[in-house]
């Protein structure tokens, strides 16, 4: 293909790219997740738990968003061979969307 400058982009830097980004994004999410301090009794760490619950759901959620993404972003890898200019911008905002 040829991009803006008229030079090659080869196909596996973009997937390179993009893999980087879906790792950079989990691990952001995973980060996010807190530990309760100090030591906990059973009943303790059972309402610690509980108390996390909205959180949880909301990790749960954006973690199915980026791995649908991610789904979506390796079909569409899949059946293209040449990256056109379209193809590029519409990847570039699939990838934005993380």
């Amino acid at each position: 293909m040829d991009d803006i400058y008229g030079k090659y982009i080869p196909r596996s830097r973009l997937l390179t790219l993009a893999d980087g980004v879906y790792t950079v994004a989990f691990t952001l999410l995973v980060t996010s997740l807190g530990l309760p301090e100090g030591y906990l009794t059973d009943d303790q760490f059972e309402q610690a738990l509980i108390a996390q619950a909205p959180k949880i759901m909301t990790w749960l959620l954006s973690a199915w968003v980026i791995i649908f993404n991610w789904i979506s972003f390796v079909r569409i890898s899949q059946f293209t061979d040449k990256l056109n200019h379209s193809l590029l911008f519409f990847i570039f905002a699939l990838i934005g969307l993380i």
